[in-house]
């Protein structure tokens, strides 16, 4: 198959180390860090002109979708059932959840070579800063340098693994997944702020 991938930049260093793998031909749209609405409007745009491709994923789930939706032009779009990122290298939301709820909401985030937190509330609501640490794929381990973004901001530290299933399985077109969404041609998807993430 052909694909074509919106993905975020953060998502850029996984996709390196797993694409060469990829049994598909897959090319790459990385967004810029925008607002969600200029992104929502970049998806859309992009997609009118993917002509010749098999299927289009939107890598980041539901934080690619624009508020008034997407429709599938002719081309399958595969969606993971996912918040973002960060909930996607977790393998779904159900770890995502839990670590949500564990930590009251106030999460910041940190991938490996990534520079910067990624943050789920305001700066002055984060708690605790979770590095999301990487055993699979040989990536830098900066964990000393997200412990140290911890202390200087006076936020706990905590580390979860990383779990690259859900990622692979769009990659690989296994998206029989139930947390993978297929929306065909003529179908218009919303983002969902509900379990199912998208609608």
């Amino acid at each position: 198959m052909k694909l074509f991938v919106f993905a975020c930049p953060s998502l850029q260093l996984y996709l390196e180390k797993l694409l060469p793998n990829c049994p598909h031909d897959v090319d790459v749209f990385w967004l810029p860090e925008q607002s969600r609405a200029d992104v929502g409007l970049i998806v859309r745009e992009q997609l009118a002109q993917a002509d010749g491709y098999d299927a289009v994923i939107l890598a980041d789930g539901g934080c690619l979708l624009p508020e008034d939706g997407l429709s599938s032009n002719g081309i399958p779009l595969v969606i993971p059932r996912v918040h973002n990122t960060v909930s996607l290298l977790l393998g779904g939301t159900d770890p995502y959840r839990r670590l949500f709820l564990r930590f009251g909401g106030g999460l910041a985030w940190y991938l490996p070579n990534s520079g910067k937190e990624l943050l789920d509330c305001p700066r002055a609501e984060c708690a605790c800063l979770c590095y999301l640490a990487d055993t699979q794929l040989l990536l830098p381990d900066d964990s000393l340098t997200a412990r140290a973004l911890a202390y200087r901001n006076s936020w706990d530290f905590f580390t979860a693994e990383t779990d690259y299933s859900l990622l692979t399985a769009l990659l690989n077109g296994n998206w029989e997944d139930p947390r993978i969404a297929v929306v065909t041609e003529g179908e218009t998807v919303k983002p969902s702020y509900n379990q199912a993430i998208i609608e």
